[in-house]
């Protein structure tokens, strides 16, 4: 069954998706843009969306936004088939997506992130780090976007990670218990962690969440109350779920790459990025989701 969201992943040269085109019943619709001025080897995803809401505008509303433009009208008819060819023609896809027979605004939105911190053994690995998002948006002409449902909440934050993964946490509180607990001796808190009661305390206090024994790699984490509303864009999901308790009074919470914990208390003096936390009472997921290209 045709879906309204299909992507297209891969990697390669951000100028790929310089001259993306849509091709419907043979004929060609060119989505003029300007260059992304990013020469360079990158994780592309191709978003293409003919939903009538703006929850991938909101999924995507935090990515540094590079190039946008659109197209007047693109008319789609009855049983066509849609391409996208991209790449001076080299590549071409044939997308599964229900589209209606109409007349269709087309949008193109290019958005790149980078990593905030790297770590050597990214760095060791002969594939890119970077994300390039192409989002290409279907309005049909004449038709509003829906307002039947209020929209996500969403929040997300890009940025590279070593085996030792990451850490969710209220980091006040956190703070408060490790200066309690250790004072301002140096301590190896991924030690603690794994050989002490130290991380049965912080599940009781209900202010973290964590993740590790992960591959090195980039990757965007995504807070939503909906996540309904952004499956279509994640990929399949893989390995284990992590349910945690939170406590309700949280609204936000910072993300501590996992390696930073082995040096306690300086970590506690660094800018660490904050995702938002949405939605009602104290279950929390972490679920884990991958896009693979063709050759997985």
């Amino acid at each position: 069954m045709s879906e309204k969201i299909q992507i297209i992943p891969f990697r390669g040269n951000t100028n790929l998706v310089d001259d993306l085109q849509l091709i419907v019943k043979e004929s060609e619709f060119g989505i003029p843009a300007e260059p992304t001025n990013i020469d360079q080897q990158s994780n592309i995803r191709i978003i293409l969306d003919n939903t009538a809401s703006r929850n991938v505008d909101a999924m995507l509303q935090d990515e540094c936004l590079v190039s946008s433009s659109g197209i007047a009208e693109l008319t789609v008819v009855s049983d066509a088939k849609l391409d996208v060819k991209f790449g001076n023609g080299l590549y071409a896809e044939r997308i599964d997506i229900a589209i209606e027979e109409g007349v269709y605004h087309v949008t193109k939105k290019v958005y790149f992130e980078r990593p905030i911190v790297n770590f050597p053994e990214l760095n060791a690995i002969p594939i890119p780090v970077d994300l390039l998002t192409v989002h290409i948006k279907f309005e049909k002409v004449a038709e509003s976007v829906s307002n039947e449902d209020a929209e996500p909440q969403i929040d997300a934050v890009f940025n590279a990670y070593s085996h030792l993964g990451f850490f969710l946490v209220d980091l006040p509180r956190f703070k408060g218990v490790l200066q309690e607990k250790y004072g301002n001796q140096l301590t190896d808190l991924v030690s603690e962690l794994t050989t002490t009661e130290l991380v049965e305390e912080l599940f009781q206090q209900e202010i973290i969440m964590m993740v590790w024994g992960i591959n090195p790699y980039t990757y965007p984490i995504y807070s939503t109350n909906e996540p309904v509303s952004i499956l279509p864009v994640l990929g399949e999901e893989f390995g284990s779920v992590g349910l945690y308790n939170l406590d309700e009074n949280i609204t936000e919470l910072s993300i501590i790459q996992g390696s930073a914990l082995r040096n306690y208390p300086d970590f506690l003096n660094e800018s660490w990025s904050k995702i938002n936390i949405f939605g009602e009472g104290k279950k929390a997921t972490l679920k884990p989701y991958q896009l693979k290209d063709k050759d997985g």
